[in-house]
C-alpha cells in the first residue's frame, strides 16, 4: 500500500480545480491569456478570409509559393501588435486555429491556401520598396519562456 500527501483545492478566479499531490510547475492560463488568445485568433484569421484577401494584395504578397507568411510580418500589423508584440504567443495562439495552419514560424491559410498566391512577378512587384523590419524568432522554447511575459497588451495587464 502506497501513502501519498493529501490533495490540495485552490481558488483561481473564483472556481476550484484540483491539484493532485506531487504535481508542480503546471501551467494553467489566465483569463487574460486566453482572451488575448481569443482575441489574436479571431484577428488573424479574419486576416487570412475570403473577404479580406480578394482586397489585401499586401497580405498576397508576402505569400511564398507555398502560401506560408512569415509570422513576424504579421506580429508586424498593427491590430496585432494591440494585442501582443509577442510571435510565440501568436504562433500558439494560431495552433488553436481551424482556418488557418501553422508551420514553424509561418501561417497560411488551410485548405484553398493556392487559389490566393500572386504570381511570382506580382509578389516581386507588389513588395518592392517595402521597409518591413522582419524580426525573425525560434519556436523553440521552454516552460520557463510560455510563463514569462507574453507581451500582453489587451487590458495593460501582464501576464
Amino acid at each position: 500500500m502506497y501513502h501519498t500527501p493529501g490533495s490540495t483545492t485552490e481558488p483561481v478566479m473564483g472556481s476550484a480545480y484540483y491539484v493532485p499531490a506531487g504535481v508542480q510547475g503546471m501551467y494553467i492560463p489566465s483569463a487574460d491569456h486566453l482572451t488575448a488568445q481569443g482575441m489574436v485568433i479571431k484577428q488573424i484569421e479574419y486576416y487570412f478570409s475570403v473577404e479580406n484577401l480578394c482586397r489585401d494584395i499586401y497580405l498576397r504578397s508576402k505569400m511564398d509559393e507555398w502560401g506560408f507568411v512569415p509570422v513576424s510580418v504579421i506580429a508586424n500589423f498593427n491590430r496585432v501588435k494591440m494585442i501582443t508584440q509577442n510571435p510565440y504567443f501568436i504562433v500558439e495562439a494560431l495552433r488553436l486555429s481551424n482556418v488557418v495552419e501553422v508551420q514553424g514560424d509561418k501561417v497560411r491559410k488551410k485548405g484553398d491556401w493556392a487559389n490566393w498566391l500572386l504570381p511570382a512577378s506580382q509578389r516581386l512587384i507588389a513588395s518592392m520598396g517595402d521597409k518591413d523590419q522582419a524580426v525573425g524568432f525560434s519556436t523553440t522554447y521552454t516552460n520557463e519562456d510560455m510563463n514569462h511575459n507574453l507581451g500582453l497588451r489587451s487590458s495593460g495587464m501582464e501576464v
